[in-house]
Parts: structure tokens; sequence; C-alpha cells
């Protein structure tokens, strides 16, 4: 199983996508539906469940009690952040806040957490992680079993390559180049690329670095299953992306609109600044009503209302992630934001957008399958059914996902 950060549908079809277009004329392959969601994106995947049900959808929810930052409050801080602020670049901002997640991560015993942000200190104790635990780890997901969970009850032994083992490209072909020295000795390999997420980030789509970069996926995959097709002679390979990505054409100031709220309620609120949305949590709900009548009034965005979150799987039954969401429209950025601060970037996602680009993709490969162009999207939730189907495994429960095993016929 390869996962490709950021890669679209779209991108399969490009000039310097040889190796992936050609695989994909081999293998059951299709567009991936969208998933609103950023951290909700893997726990989805490998529960077979969407948001709504397994309760994971971004990095960071509102509890004060139970934050995952508690001990900073009535610290130094926030006055330590005088010299923080001073930094312009946002990577070594980042490096700065690292010790105070990891003190986090030892506190709390958490097995994994986000990668350090750019969170205000005097707002994190507001704040606590979403899923603090690996989702290799057993029974992290309440009565959801997982991926990992159906293999280590059917003994079926597994290695996952992803953060925080490695970081990026090169150390993933470093330890492809050791399991395959080991001659593949699990029964099921995850490895991820993750270069193109950030130099798409970086410089956007339709940039030379971005060609560089296709060019470079492509080589290493035609080495990667090169190398299996010499050691494996029956072997099944899921290929598939998170999420496309667009371009990034406006900039939408958050101060500015943080003070505009704040000039019309008289009582103080909690907010998060994602990359395109902002979630608020009200003290007192009847700023609800005020709030929302007056992000109706901006065109460069919408409200995420509660039909748009049954449409998204995001309707999670508490408010944990907020009282209110305000969603950019498609190629708006919100600066500064919590995860690039000040810095503007080129490329972004997680739109609500019908846009292409944004669609990721799926493929599954085995020299048994007969092929087939599926014309209907694929759903992350498709995954989980699929893999257990290969594996012979029956399912503790009846999934709304689709093993894709019944879009091909035996050859």
């Amino acid at each position: 199983m390869i996962m490709l950060d950021a890669f679209g549908y779209n991108q399969i079809f490009s000039r310097h996508s040889k190796c992936i277009y050609s695989i994909a004329q081999e293998s059951i392959f299709g567009r991936l539906e969208p998933l609103f969601a950023y951290r909700g994106i893997q726990p989805t995947i490998f529960s077979g469940v969407y948001p709504n049900e397994h309760g994971i959808w971004m990095d960071y929810y509102f509890d004060t009690e139970h934050s995952s930052f508690k001990w900073t409050r009535n610290t130094i801080l926030p006055y330590l952040e005088i010299f923080k602020n001073r930094i312009k670049n946002s990577y070594i901002k980042k490096i700065f806040t690292y010790p105070i997640f990891l003190w986090s991560k030892l506190i709390y015993n958490y097995s994994q957490f986000p990668r350090s942000s750019l969170i205000p200190w005097n707002l994190l104790h507001f704040f606590k992680f979403s899923m603090c635990e690996k989702i290799t780890k057993s029974n992290i997901l309440n009565s959801y079993l997982t991926l990992f969970d159906y293999f280590k009850l059917n003994k079926i032994s597994f290695e996952v390559i992803d953060f925080p083992i490695i970081h990026n490209d090169a150390d993933l072909l470093k330890k492809f180049n050791q399991t395959l020295k080991k001659s593949f000795s699990k029964d099921f390999y995850l490895f991820r690329f993750f270069d193109l997420d950030n130099i798409l980030h970086e410089h956007g789509l339709n940039s030379p670095q971005e060609a560089k970069e296709l060019i470079k996926i492509n080589k290493n995959l035609e080495f990667i299953i090169s190398s299996i097709k010499k050691k494996e002679k029956d072997f099944f390979l899921l290929i598939f992306s998170d999420t496309g990505m667009t371009n990034v054409n406006t900039i939408i100031n958050s101060n500015y609109l943080i003070n505009q709220i704040k000039k019309r309620i008289d009582s103080e609120f909690q907010y998060f600044i994602d990359s395109i949305m902002i979630r608020f949590k009200f003290k007192e709900k009847s700023h609800l009503k005020t709030v929302k009548n007056f992000l109706d009034t901006q065109n460069y965005g919408l409200i995420l209302t509660e039909e748009l979150k049954k449409r998204y799987h995001v309707d999670i039954q508490d408010t944990k992630y907020g009282d209110l969401t305000f969603i950019l429209g498609n190629g708006n950025l919100f600066l500064p934001n919590f995860y690039q601060g000040v810095k503007r970037i080129k490329g972004m996602h997680g739109y609500i957008s019908e846009e292409s680009n944004l669609d990721p993709f799926l493929l599954l490969f085995n020299e048994s399958l007969k092929p087939n162009n599926i014309k209907s999207k694929v759903r992350f939730i498709d995954i989980l059914p699929t893999i257990l189907d290969i594996y012979n495994i029956s399912p503790n429960i009846n999934y709304n996902g689709r093993s894709l095993l019944k879009f091909s016929e035996k050859l």
C-alpha cells in the first residue's frame, strides 16, 4: 500500500507521470471522493467509517478542562512568546515551539501528536489533540476496529513506514531498501510519500518545481514496483492519495475578521484559525446568531451549515470542534493562521469545492484482476473493505463502503 500526499487525480495524466499512468491502465482505477477532513482522513481510511462516526475531524478541538496544553496556563510562556514573534521564518518558529509539543506528549504519554504549529501560546490551553495515539495502536477508535486491529486479531504482520519514522521521501527510499533486503518479511506494508505536499504548498500547481517532483516520484515508484515484482510473484498493490491541490489566489486578513467580531459581541470567545477556516466557541450562546449574521455578509466564504455537515460527513454530535465554522471559498487563504503563521503559500487543499484538481485517486493492481476505469467516484470508506476482502477477513460490522474487487472479474 502506497500513499502519495497531495497527488491529485488530474496529475495522473501529466506527461511527467508515465509510471503511475501506466500502472493505472492495468488496474482498478478511479477518482476518490474528496473528504472534508484533515486529521480525520487517516482514521476514515483505516476504520471504514466517516468522521461523524469515529469522531475525529481536525487536529485540535476545544477542551479547556482536558487540554493537551493545560500545563501552559499561568506560566511565563505568553511572555516568552514576545521573542518568538520576532522570528520572521515560520519554519524556525515551529522549531522554537516544538519543545512545548514534546513536553505535552511526554506529560500525557501520547504515542503521537501533530507536527508543531503556530498557535499563539496564550491560547494553547483552550485546545486538545483530537488523535493522541498512533493509528496502529489497539482499540483507539472506541467501538470501531481499525485495519490494524483486524490484522492483530488475524495474526497478519504489518509495517507502517510513515511519520515520525520518516520525514521525507529520501527517508522512505532508505526504509524501502532496508525492507527489500529482508525480502518483504511482513504480510502488509504501508509506504507514504511526503515531499509533493510541501512543494505544492510552497510553489503551487503548474510550477517547474511540481514538474520536477512528479518526475522524481514516478522514478521512485518505478523502482519500488519493479523491485516488488522481482521479489514477489503474486501481490496486491494499492496506491492512493489523500487530496489534490489548488492554487491560492486571495489572502483574507483573519485579524481583521476577528476584530470585527469582537466589536459586535460583549464577551470573550475562543477561536481556532485553520488555513481555510475559522472555528468559534462562544461562552454566551446568544452571540452565535450575531456572529452568524455578520459572517453571512462576507462574500469570500460560507458558514458550515447542518446540511453541509451531513453532506460531508462531519455532523459530529457534540460541539467540541466549535459552535460555528466559517469556511473560505476555493483559492482563498487566511493569514495569519495557526499553521503557516503569516507566510503566504501558493497551494492549498481541503476546500468544499467541485474543482477537479482537488480530487485524489486510487488504483488497485493485481495480475489476476481485470483492469477497470471506474466512472463513479471511489470513497475513502471503500479502502478498508477492499483490504479485508483481499486478506479474506470477515468484518465485525456491515460497512457502507464496498470492496473494489467487485469492480473486476478474474482474468
